[in-house]
Formats: C-alpha cells, sequence, structure tokens
C-alpha cells in the first residue's frame, strides 16, 4: 500500500474512533408529554312548568264579567349555560271586543311590582318584548303569576256571551 493510503486509512481510522469515544461517552435525557384536549358547546334549554293552580295551557271555560283567574308560570333553565333573559311574544286571536274586556296582570314571584298590571289582553297582541326573567342561572327556577279579570263594566256586555279568543305565549330565552 502506498503511503497516501496509509495515511487515508490512519486518518480515517482515527476519526472513527474517535466518534466512537466521543458517541459513546455522550449522553442526554428527554421526556415528552402529551395532552388530549376537546371542544362541548354548551346548552341553552327553557322549561316551562304550571305552578299550582291552573295548567301551562289555560282554558278557562264559562267566564263572566267581574270573574278573575290566576295562573303560575315557572321558567327552568335546564340547560348548561345561564340564560340572560326569557322574553314573552304573545299571539292573540278570537274576538277582538272580548280580548279589550279582559285584564292581564303579570308578577314575578315574591315580588309586588308587576312587569305589566291590568293592561287589555288586545294591548299585549303582537308584543315581543317583555322581560319575564333576567340571569336565569343553569338549574335554576324563575316563575310569575298571572292574573285574568273579565272586566265588569257596569252596563250590558251582552255582545260578549259566548264568544272565544286563543292567547299564544312563547317564551324565548337568549343566552348570557
Amino acid at each position: 500500500m502506498s503511503i497516501k493510503k496509509k495515511l487515508g486509512m490512519g486518518v480515517a481510522t482515527a476519526a472513527l474512533g474517535l466518534s466512537l469515544v466521543v458517541g459513546g461517552t455522550f449522553a442526554y435525557f428527554s421526556d415528552e408529554e402529551k395532552s388530549i384536549n376537546s371542544f362541548a358547546s354548551g346548552t341553552l334549554d327553557l322549561n316551562i312548568s304550571p305552578g299550582e293552580e291552573e295548567s301551562l295551557a289555560f282554558n278557562f271555560k264559562d267566564l263572566k264579567p267581574g270573574d278573575e283567574k290566576n295562573a303560575k308560570i315557572q321558567l327552568k333553565n335546564d340547560g348548561s349555560l345561564n340564560i340572560g333573559e326569557v322574553i314573552l311574544e304573545t299571539e292573540i286571536g278570537g274576538n277582538e271586543k272580548l280580548a279589550e274586556a279582559i285584564l292581564v296582570t303579570a308578577t314575578p314571584e315574591g315580588s309586588n311590582s308587576p312587569l305589566v298590571h291590568k293592561e287589555r289582553l288586545s294591548t299585549l297582541d303582537g308584543i315581543d318584548d317583555k322581560i319575564l326573567a333576567e340571569n336565569l342561572k343553569a338549574g335554576h327556577t324563575s316563575g310569575y303569576e298571572l292574573t285574568f279579570e273579565f272586566e265588569e263594566t257596569g252596563k250590558s256586555q251582552n255582545e260578549l256571551q259566548g264568544q272565544t279568543l286563543h292567547l299564544d305565549m312563547i317564551y324565548k330565552a337568549e343566552q348570557e
């Protein structure tokens, strides 16, 4: 072998030996962690239930001037998100004069300040801004009492005999 080849082999052997010595004595520690994440949206779930006296679907029959009927409504947040406000929308159909003769009062539970006080049912047709509950936390309940009074005018109200009307109440929950 020529001297160049011997020197090349010597340098290659020395480099290999040096790399084995350095590589064999060099070590480091490492660690790895994994994070598993998920996303789930919450729910808004407003439930309404009757109070003690009347059912949720009012079915007041044989009303006469001077009669007063009460109904209690419970609004419950069965969702996982807080409800910012519950808004009532109404739609009335049927005899307009009868709707004019019915007075409505709506009072929150535990309050002496009605939201609506002896307003004619006809004036509530199409309302869409009556706030019935605010800041209803998940799992909590808020109630109110409705009073419907067939106004006694002291005059003949024969034109109202046998008349009917219906009241649709739509409760809309909006998130906080």
